[in-house]
């Protein structure tokens, strides 16, 4: 799937430039923000919880061997 960088670059901004996320990004784990910020911002939030997702499967794979 093909993904427009300045999509996610508007998106990231927007999370830059509101207080209330930025609080939430230091208040919240970091699945609760991303998840909390889905709604808002799709395309990046999707992007960072399929990133957390497989780095969790690595973990996980990691520990059974």
């Amino acid at each position: 799937m093909t993904r427009n960088p300045f999509v996610v670059n508007e998106e990231f901004l927007k999370i830059k430039a509101d207080s209330s996320m930025k609080d939430d990004f230091h208040l919240l784990a970091l699945e609760k923000f991303w998840i909390k910020t889905l709604p808002v911002n799709s395309t990046l939030a999707s992007l960072a919880l399929r990133i957390l997702k497989l780095n969790g499967e690595i973990v996980l794979m990691s520990i059974a061997t």
